[in-house]
């Protein structure tokens, strides 16, 4: 990047990775929030656990069986 030293791109680099990763885990922490607060919690607890249960079995209550 030009006007910067040799030796602060390396810092920068991990700087902007961890803000990156800091506003991305913040987005997906906050889809679960915001959906607890309009469907409910128990009933984001349920999907989520069907969810898990579905991507290591492949079976779910709504697949056809």
């Amino acid at each position: 990047i030009a006007g910067l030293r040799p030796g602060r791109l390396v810092p920068l680099g991990l700087l902007s990775g961890a803000g990156w990763l800091a506003g991305y885990a913040g987005m997906w922490a906050s889809k679960w929030v915001l959906a607890a607060i309009w469907l409910g919690r128990q009933r984001v607890v349920d999907d989520v656990r069907d969810t898990i249960e579905f991507r290591l079995d492949g079976e779910s209550p709504y697949s056809e069986q």
